[in-house]
């Protein structure tokens, strides 16, 4: 959804966002195609020259397990304010230390402000870097591929258990 940035005012106004997950490409090249939406309020405001966005993000998406590649339901619910600033504002110059109020600055072009892209960008912050299907995940055996948390392969039981086995063979030529 576009916003049109010279419609906004000081007075806080709800703007509604309701898009396919699969439409955010950043999100389906990170987790995937999803078909859930995204179907969320967010308040916009001007302040000064800039913009403040203002919403919650809850959400299920289905991601892999890291371990064993299984379909995980992760739950999203994360709260964010962010502010967005015209980028003739942006001056670049030299080396700055951001505060953490810094980095909810975003800069802006034109007379429109895509808040479906926004939303993407607050998804792909709150996900985790890892995702499991349970605590104790076994994952997938190095050797087969087979899925541990299913069924046994045997191939543990050939091999002697660390990396370097490979290399006894080598010391005893």
């Amino acid at each position: 959804m576009k916003l049109q940035v010279s419609k906004i005012t000081p007075e806080p106004a709800v703007w509604h966002v309701h898009t396919r997950l699969d439409r955010l490409p950043r999100l389906t090249e990170t987790a995937g195609p999803q078909t859930a939406t995204l179907d969320t309020d967010l308040n916009v405001r001007l302040r000064g020259d800039s913009i403040v966005v203002q919403g919650r993000l809850t959400l299920t998406l289905t991601l892999p397990c890291t371990r064993c590649l299984d379909e995980v339901p992760v739950e999203v619910d994360t709260p964010f304010e962010d502010i967005l600033v015209p980028a003739r504002q942006n001056t670049g110059s030299g080396e700055l230390q951001l505060s953490q109020a810094d980095l909810n600055v975003s800069f802006f072009e034109g007379d429109f402000i895509d808040l479906t892209e926004l939303a993407e960008e607050q998804i792909l912050l709150a996900l985790e870097d890892q995702v499991h299907c349970r605590e104790d995940c076994r994952g997938l055996c190095p050797r087969c591929g087979k899925n541990l948390n299913r069924e046994e392969c045997g191939c543990a039981a050939e091999s002697s258990g660390h990396p370097f086995a490979g290399m006894q063979d080598l010391l005893k030529t």
